[in-house]
């Protein structure tokens, strides 16, 4: 009967339908699956986790089960739960380069990168043209400090990637950049991002006066945040330049060296950049 209900716009009477079957039969197999799996469709799923639980404990071996609760734990960010049911799962599917991007994913949230580096080595291995197996490799170098490493990860990948991606690529690269001190290669990809972000993406930006006040009509809250997140991406390398040439001319090597680490590049900005709606 509950099959009758399951198009689009029915998928939640169809899933109160098997709840009350479920409730008179609690143990059923077949119960626990529907609500499990519509639970997981309709991305409810802290709903999913008990009926998905019980039944990989009465179906231990149920490769479909294991695969609902694990959508679950990882989509509610539980990986130490996840990782030992997609590692069952591994032992036997071990050519699933899905199941191997989510042990990477699973490992670098439970701070294993060496584990997450070696299942981004398998998939490239076989799949070396993938972009964003070596997106997520360079994370993961990211969250190692190998910053060198992880800009050539991003630089075999960012020109193959679609605009929007692309954009966010190259905005990471400029601010990896910055803070190695190669200015122009930040430079580079801060304006490539911008470049590649179309225009109804996002707030026009403007200088501000010497007053802080906009010049047009006052933006709106949710305006400001977007436009603050766009200022972002106007990081005045010109100015960070500036100074720290400054900074060189007024101190020896080693002093102006550090000076230099030290410098927040938004403390420098010539001018502030904000919001005109």
């Amino acid at each position: 009967m509950a099959e009758l209900h399951e198009g689009k716009e029915d998928l939640q009477r169809a899933l109160q339908i098997w709840r009350t079957l479920l409730a008179r039969s609690p143990e059923s197999p077949k119960y626990l699956a529907q609500v499990s799996r519509l639970c997981v469709d309709l991305g409810q799923l802290r709903e999913a986790l008990e009926p998905a639980r019980k039944l990989v404990r009465l179906r231990p071996s149920d490769l479909l089960a294991r695969r609902r609760l694990v959508a679950a734990l990882s989509g509610l960010n539980l990986p130490a739960e996840a990782l030992p049911h997609l590692e069952w799962l591994r032992a036997r599917a071990p050519n699933d380069a899905e199941l191997h991007q989510e042990l990477a994913d699973a490992y670098q949230d439970l701070k294993r990168p060496q584990e997450a580096l070696a299942h981004y080595g398998w998939l490239l291995a076989r799949f070396p043209g993938n972009p964003e197996y070596r997106i997520g490799r360079a994370s993961v170098l990211a969250d190692l400090g190998r910053e060198q490493e992880q800009l050539r990860e991003l630089e075999q990948v960012v020109h193959r990637l679609p605009a929007p991606r692309a954009a966010a690529v190259h905005r990471e690269m400029g601010e990896l950049y910055y803070h190695e001190e190669e200015f122009s290669r930040a430079e580079q990809h801060l304006q490539a991002a911008l470049r590649l972000t179309p225009p109804t993406a996002g707030p026009r930006l403007a200088r501000a006066d010497p007053g802080g006040r906009c010049r047009g009509p006052a933006p709106r809250a949710e305006e400001l945040e977007q436009g603050a997140r766009y200022a972002d991406w106007l990081l005045d390398i010109q100015s960070a330049r500036r100074t720290s040439e400054m900074i060189t001319k007024q101190h020896d090597g080693a002093a102006a060296a550090w000076w230099r680490r030290q410098i927040s590049l938004h403390a420098y900005v010539a001018e502030t950049l904000v919001l005109v709606a």
